[in-house]
């Protein structure tokens, strides 16, 4: 038959006619492709120590890898056996799994005091206070006390971690100003509260003051600038959760 370079064949060989001579055989042996094969390497996580690939594989073949490793990438790899060992090219794919990254934000989300984590999607959240309680497992957690904080985000078996100290986990609403320019108490301070709108009444119910995205900007006057007088007035605090808070402030006007 044809010459055949994919299996063990024999050949046979017929001469030409008047030459008295006789047919014969040749076989050729074909030795099959050997596919080396390797342990599967798992999933790192970038930056991750990853070991050197063998030189031999499991099936005892010889041979070269390349590119060169990559531990921050996933990468597919390529096995070259040397030659003459009747064996074919042969892949791996390392994956490398990113590791998530994370900060902490921190404050008063209307009266509640509030740690959040930078969000990553799909990954798993846990809070522990100092003394390792888990506290907390989405992306925020409420808090109340003076502590240290940490934070462990893991994202495809990639953890990451933060830490945060907070010395005042109080969201207070002052009580009372006294607007005479000692520097002391002079405005209503709610700067940490988050107030997304403030309004202010006398004890008639009349709106004498009224400030969107409040901070601490009243000092006693309305909103046309008149000093009112020394007395109990009446608050009704929106905050940026969206929760309402009501109460009195009490403005005094002593030196």
């Amino acid at each position: 038959p044809a010459l055949n370079n994919t299996a063990t064949t024999t050949y046979t060989f017929t001469p030409t006619a008047g030459q008295c001579a006789t047919t014969t055989t040749l076989t050729i042996t074909v030795t099959p492709n050997v596919t080396p094969t390797f342990t599967a390497v798992a999933p790192i996580c970038s930056g991750a120590t990853l070991s050197a690939l063998p030189t031999t594989s499991t099936n005892g073949i010889n041979g070269t890898w390349s590119p060169t490793l990559d531990n921050t990438a996933t990468t597919t790899y390529t096995f070259t056996p040397t030659a003459g060992q009747c064996a074919t090219v042969t892949t791996m794919t390392i994956i490398v799994n990113e590791t998530p990254v994370v900060s902490i934000n921190h404050g008063c989300n209307g009266l509640d005091y509030e740690l959040n984590a930078s969000e990553t999607l799909n990954a798993t959240y846990q809070w522990f206070n100092s003394n390792g309680d888990l506290i907390g497992t989405s992306s925020n957690v409420v808090i109340t006390d003076s502590d240290t904080y940490e934070i462990q985000v893991t994202l495809n078996g990639c953890m990451t971690s933060d830490f945060v100290t907070i010395s005042n986990a109080f969201c207070l609403i002052p009580k009372g100003i006294s607007p005479n320019n000692d520097g002391d108490n002079d405005s209503w301070d709610l700067s940490n509260l988050n107030v997304e709108k403030a309004q202010i009444f006398n004890r008639y119910g009349v709106e004498v003051y009224s400030k969107n995205n409040y901070t601490d900007e009243w000092d006693g006057r309305t909103d046309s600038g008149e000093e009112l007088p020394t007395a109990t007035y009446y608050y009704v605090l929106t905050f940026s959760n969206g929760t309402v808070k009501t109460g009195w402030v009490y403005l005094n006007r002593v030196n």
